[in-house]
């Protein structure tokens, strides 16, 4: 029974994943020009003992006060066990209590962070990580190389995908712990980077009291020790005195007081708790209210400047329907005027893009075969699948704001050129059973998240391996192959080209997919909030030693 529950527990995390993206983009205004997060914020200045930390300014002002934010969704079930069942936002949400061995710069790079060091063997089959020394836990107990093998181990007992290739964990000192892989993994230090099976916990504290326990009660290294969670209503932290942390002026981290998370679903009763006062931000917030508070006295209104989801068409290839022809695939990617849809209703805080990536990006492949709007050559594409006179499809999402917009702009543009499109909204539990067994004809809406990259989440949901494939969708082996070939490179440079040909064969030469736009995460906070830390590197990560408010 208590399999069975795991298993439903994870594939209903997958289902939230791809059924649909966080942020409720649900705007017809005009796309209104809306700053990326950190343009007004001053500098990150945390060297937490680093050489290549960048100048801070005076830290004078920065101390004291609380944090009061809303992650714009509804308790997270799981704060301090990453072995666990857990989804992205655990990420975000536990990040004032725990924290990683590496992390992301705002390009992608890894960062050390309670590693001090770590080297890479040449196969990539060894991982050796130097932990910083003079860090405690929240209980006491010392961050040492056993405490962290034990939560890697944990992690590889338990299934996590994550950990997959790990064939043995060892530790050689006090402060050293030596990975041995089965073979290279390009994701590994990715997901530790920010996967939620990344952070570290107390050994101590989870063996003296559970697993149970442990999930509403984050023991971690992080800037702030874990006082109290209340499902749906709040999660209170204060300040941690003996915080490892200092910023370029040697000044002791973190500045806040301390954070408080007010679990807030509905949009209006988060709009009305910002413009009180009650909070101070709000994460993920939707684009019509990006667009209402932008510009307003007293709020600055912001996009991450990294993507956190992609919204694609997945069409069922292995049933007798029309969707299972390229050429039909063709005929739809033609007729539809993506770009023109997205930018008139979700152009705030997303792009129309014809790949699993945006410009810019380390897997963005320039030169991918493109299908522009041309509904002359949709009605040629469809002459040659076989329906000239016309053809009745079924289009399947989530029934949510941004997959119903999205759909019904679509059913003009396709019904222009002969194909009738049936818009099915379905509740949670009909999104479930369509992409586990029920998926016979036509498209599925699925989002891809960027964790920790597009890589990632294309491998963890579209390759061979995948924990969760969608029922009755498959691709040759061909590209299954390129999804093994980029995981086993040694460098991310090396993958890149493997990703940008998988981008190519997925989106381009054979239209497995059909991508619609790529979507930020936002935030809208009171401009006393300086240095939030929220979205530098991904669309659910939060560094908040460095956070303040202004005086």
């Amino acid at each position: 029974m208590k399999k069975a529950l795991a298993l439903l527990l994870a594939l209903t995390m997958v289902l939230l994943v791809f059924a649909g993206c966080a942020s409720q983009n649900d705007t017809e205004e005009t796309p209104t020009e809306i700053g990326e997060i950190g343009a007004t914020d001053e500098s990150n200045d945390t060297t937490t003992g680093d050489e290549n930390a960048e100048e801070a300014t005076s830290s004078e002002d920065k101390y004291g006060g609380v944090l009061v934010y809303s992650p714009g969704v509804q308790s997270e079930q799981n704060l301090g066990y990453p072995a666990g069942d857990t989804n992205m936002l655990t990420t975000c949400n536990a990040a004032p209590a725990l924290e990683s061995l590496v992390r992301m710069d705002t390009q992608g790079n890894i960062v050390c962070w309670l590693a001090e060091s770590y080297e890479t063997s040449e196969d990539g089959l060894t991982y050796t990580f130097h932990i910083r020394q003079g860090v405690t836990f929240h209980d006491g107990t010392p961050l040492n190389a056993e405490a962290v093998a034990w939560n890697i181990q944990m992690c590889v007992d338990n299934g996590k995908p994550q950990y997959a290739r790990v064939e043995s964990v060892e530790t050689t000192d006090a402060y050293t712990v030596v990975i041995h892989m089965s073979q290279p993994d390009l994701l590994l230090l990715s997901n530790m980077a920010a996967d939620p099976s990344g952070l570290i916990i107390s050994p101590t504290s989870f063996e003296e009291n559970g697993a149970e326990w442990a999930e509403k009660n984050p023991v971690g290294t992080g800037p702030f020790v874990f006082e109290s969670w209340e499902n749906d209503v709040e999660a209170v932290y204060t300040r941690n005195e003996n915080y490892w942390g200092v910023d370029s002026e040697g000044n002791q981290l973190p500045y806040l007081d301390g954070v408080r998370v007010v679990y807030m679903a509905e949009t209006a009763v988060t709009e009305a708790a910002l413009e009180a006062g009650d909070i101070q931000l709000w994460l993920r917030a939707d684009a019509d209210s990006l667009v209402k508070f932008n510009g307003k006295e007293g709020f600055i209104a912001e996009k991450a400047a990294v993507p956190s989801c992609n919204y694609n068409l997945v069409p069922c290839t292995q049933t007798d329907n029309p969707a299972a022809n390229k050429a039909f695939r063709e005929a739809f990617r033609y007729a539809v005027d993506f770009e023109t849809i997205v930018d008139s209703l979700f152009g705030v805080n997303s792009v129309a893009t014809n790949q699993n990536s945006i410009p810019g990006r380390v897997y963005y492949n320039e030169d991918i075969t493109t299908y522009e709007y041309d509904p002359e050559k949709a009605r040629e594409k469809l002459a040659e699948a076989g329906y000239a006179d016309g053809v009745e499809i079924n289009l399947y999402a989530e029934n949510a704001a941004v997959q119903e917009k999205m759909l019904t702009a679509m059913v003009p543009y396709l019904e222009e050129v002969g194909i009738t499109a049936n818009v099915q909204l379905l509740d949670s539990g009909g999104v479930f059973s369509l992409m586990t067994s029920d998926f016979q004809d036509g498209f599925l809406v699925g989002g891809y998240n960027y964790s920790p990259d597009e890589f990632g989440k294309m491998y963890s949901l579209a390759s061979a391996s995948a924990a969760l494939p969608v029922d009755n969708f498959s691709m040759d082996e061909a590209t299954y192959q390129l999804f093994e070939d980029a995981r086993s490179c040694t460098s991310q440079e090396e993958a890149a080209e493997i990703v940008k040909e998988l981008q190519e064969q997925i989106y381009g030469t054979n239209l497995y997919m059909i991508s619609v736009m790529t979507q930020s995460e936002s935030v809208i906070r009171s401009d006393t909030v300086q240095d939030s830390g929220f979205y530098l590197y991904s669309g659910y990560h939060w560094t908040p030693e460095t956070a303040y408010l202004s005086k």
